[in-house]
């Protein structure tokens, strides 16, 4: 990560079993870093998996006994991005909190996710 590259840490990983080795990771990180939690419900992480390239490598019994609800790190400035949002807005709002997107600076407050870019 302080190499200059951009990383992109994803998956259904579980805070009880992942949050130390992330945390570490973000305090030995030198820049600034973004935590983005997606919150949807187990029925929609299906319909969203079901899109996918890998969907027939494993199935949504497998998924069922990774998910877990609303499992937040509890890091600092971790933000939620609401399951309402269309990929559209997510980039929106992931890119106006970490300034990817644009030439301005990154958000230093988490940002409203009701008035996050659309």
């Amino acid at each position: 990560m302080d190499h200059g590259y951009h990383v992109l840490l994803e998956g259904i990983l579980a805070a009880s079993r992942h949050a130390e080795m992330i945390d570490s990771l973000l305090r030995a990180h030198r820049g600034r870093s973004f935590v983005f939690y997606l919150d949807v419900c187990f029925e929609e992480t299906l319909r969203r998996h079901a899109t996918r390239p890998q969907a027939a490598e494993f199935s949504g019994e497998d998924m069922r006994g990774w998910y877990l609800t609303r499992d937040l790190l509890g890091v600092d400035g971790e933000q939620v991005v609401p399951e309402h949002f269309t990929l559209q807005r997510t980039v929106a709002f992931i890119g106006a909190a970490t300034g990817l997107l644009s030439s301005s600076a990154p958000s230093d407050r988490p940002i409203d996710p009701d008035s996050a870019p659309r």
